[in-house]
């Protein structure tokens, strides 16, 4: 048994909670990583626009092409 803040847990109970913050952890890590990819990816795609927008493509087509809203692009310009 251990006392930790003011409450006694025994040896399995707090294994188990360990065991349930590495999980915690290992989802919020996986999620990140998730975020990060998406966003990545969606970058790509606003840099991909903003060319297209150079070379004076229409906005629907440009749209069609990279997945973006037209709202989206037209806030590019």
């Amino acid at each position: 048994m251990k006392e930790v803040v003011g409450k006694v847990f025994d040896e399995k109970e707090i294994e188990r909670m360990k065991k349930e913050q590495e999980r915690d952890a290992r989802l919020i890590y996986q999620n990140s990583m998730i975020y990060a990819k998406e966003e990545g990816e969606r970058q790509a795609r606003i840099e991909v626009a903003k060319e297209m927008l150079k070379d004076n493509m229409f906005i629907k087509d440009i749209a069609e092409i990279t997945k973006l809203s037209e709202k989206e692009i037209l806030k590019l310009k």
